[in-house]
């Protein structure tokens, strides 16, 4: 779209769609689509394809019970994968604890001058 006028290119389109257009070339893309009925014939039968690919990947996607794998992966570590999320999220606590720490020394120290 390098003239005022001109039509998007496909590409520009597809980004629009993908949600991969900058916000002025958003803006841009949009403003010409509420004026141009070619170019919104052509936004349609995009996002018609887009929608049928989406589906098409969906009806062959496997269904997968994640609990189900993770089960299967937590014996297939010796029990090791499921004990890792217990320590990362002490570790995660960890810095919390301190900051809490730190502010009551800091509210005690302003209570108790020496």
């Amino acid at each position: 779209m390098s003239r005022r006028h001109a039509h998007p290119a496909d590409g520009a389109l597809q980004a629009l769609l993908d949600g991969e257009a900058s916000l002025w070339e958003t803006l841009r893309l949009r403003l010409h689509l509420r004026r141009c009925a070619a170019c919104r014939t052509r936004w349609g039968e995009a996002r018609a394809r887009g929608a049928a690919i989406a589906a098409i990947i969906r009806s062959a996607a496997p269904e997968i019970d994640t609990r189900e794998a993770w089960a299967r992966f937590v014996v297939r570590s010796g029990g090791e994968a499921g004990h890792r999320g217990t320590r990362s999220r002490a570790w995660a606590a960890a810095p919390v604890a301190l900051g809490l720490a730190a502010l009551g020394a800091l509210v005690l120290a302003r209570h108790h001058p020496t």
